[in-house]
């Protein structure tokens, strides 16, 4: 899912996912498209036109202006489920973006990821490089790569697969 073409998917997304979602034995399930475009309904977020003025982006006056980033057989769905360009929910009008140079997302939805980050690194007060705190990164803490973590772990798994072992 990581490596695949979001072009290729964005538009349209797997059958399983938009079918048969939470199916629980019926023969058919709910839309998860639908769901997350519900989910930004219900908690108030902007409008994808407001999303796009901070992602500096020009705030689009008409479906035209659209096509600085979207494909116009986009724009032109958009133009047909919504009446006014300012109602294009956050999530319908990110989906429709072409990606970024080098990149698997539009640039709404990037700008949308790095804030989230940023505010995760910063809101967190306990993160690794912020200083003077318990445990905050300091030269002379040795410093562990995601090889010898997995190695570590893997390890600590077999010492505790050995240990059970003879107390059986």
């Amino acid at each position: 899912m990581i490596s695949s073409d979001v072009l290729q998917l964005k538009y349209f997304l797997w059958f399983q996912i938009t079918n048969y979602l939470f199916r629980n034995g019926r023969p058919f399930g709910n839309d998860l498209e639908t769901l997350d475009l519900n989910r930004g309904r219900d908690h108030g977020l902007p409008s994808y036109n407001e999303f796009r003025v901070l992602a500096g982006l020009s705030r689009a006056r008409s479906f035209q202006d659209l096509l600085d980033i979207m494909r116009p057989e986009h724009v032109r769905l958009l133009s047909l489920l919504y009446a006014d360009v300012n109602d294009i929910d956050l999530y319908a009008g990110g989906l429709l973006e072409s990606p970024v140079n080098g990149g698997k997302t539009g640039p709404t939805f990037q700008y949308v990821i790095a804030e989230q980050f940023i505010r995760w690194k910063v809101g967190d007060r306990f993160f690794y490089e912020h200083g003077f705190q318990t445990g905050s990164f300091t030269p002379g803490k040795k410093i562990y790569t995601i090889c010898s973590f997995i190695c570590y772990t893997k390890f600590v798994k077999l010492f505790l697969f050995m240990i059970s072992l003879f107390n059986s």
